[in-house]
């Protein structure tokens, strides 16, 4: 395998752990494309498309804006939650804008005024809260309901 991959120690079927290489998304899907295999064609293929719309995109933005609503869509929202989400997403902007002009760094500092702001509204943190909707990787806004959203809108982000 690739050089730059890592090792560790997994469980596997018989019990017993063994040294297994890992990857990272970026390493596993650059390993992927060099495999030389018709198996893996259609995998290559559905990448190849991915990076041209991401290339569209890029070229022109709105393309990607169309492409985030058609995704909402498709997992179910409604038209309405989906304009409070965007709207939600501006006015959080507009917060992160204030912050860098108050001199708060990106990063950890953003992480810890977004956790006092949920602890001082619901008396619970992020993390917790991303345990209770068993999310991982999603975004915490992107599973909330509408009332979630009009509230910190009204009540916190209202500094306009």
């Amino acid at each position: 395998m690739a050089t730059n991959c890592s090792q560790l120690k997994m469980l596997s079927f018989d019990g017993k752990y063994y040294k297994t290489d890992v990857g990272n998304t970026e390493q596993i899907l650059r390993i992927i494309q060099s495999i030389p295999s018709p198996n893996a064609e259609l995998f290559k293929r559905w990448l190849a498309k991915i990076d041209h719309e991401r290339l569209d995109e890029i070229a022109d933005p709105e393309k990607a804006i169309d492409r985030a609503l058609d995704t909402y869509r498709s997992k179910g929202y409604s038209e309405a939650w989906i304009n409070q989400r965007l709207k939600s997403k501006e006015i959080r902007k507009d917060m992160i804008d204030e912050w860098d002009r108050s001199g708060v760094k990106q990063g950890i500092e953003y992480a810890i005024l977004t956790n006092e702001i949920s602890n001082a509204c619901f008396e619970i943190d992020t993390k917790e809260h991303k345990q209770i909707k068993c999310l991982k990787k999603e975004n915490l806004r992107d599973n909330t309901e509408n009332r979630f959203c009009d509230f910190l809108i009204t009540k916190i982000f209202d500094f306009r």
